[in-house]
């Protein structure tokens, strides 16, 4: 795979799982971690650490799937 190939896989991957885990964290699981652990969070996202976050965790999957090949 070139570098566009590469560069275009992991945009995708950062989209896809930045937008299932909003969707998880905003909607699907809102209320199960405002009745378990509402003392955990914050009132509003902090953006500029989770898109670092996801910026390294696409980074790792890529490690890791190139560590699964050899």
């Amino acid at each position: 795979m070139g570098t566009t190939g590469i560069i275009k896989t992991y945009v995708i991957a950062l989209v896809v799982f930045l937008a299932v885990d909003m969707f998880w964290l905003g909607v699907a699981a809102k209320s199960l971690y405002g009745t378990y652990l509402s003392h955990l969070m914050a009132p509003k996202v902090n953006w500029p650490a989770a898109l670092i976050f996801y910026a390294l965790f696409i980074v790792g999957l890529f490690a890791i799937r190139d560590i699964a090949r050899d």
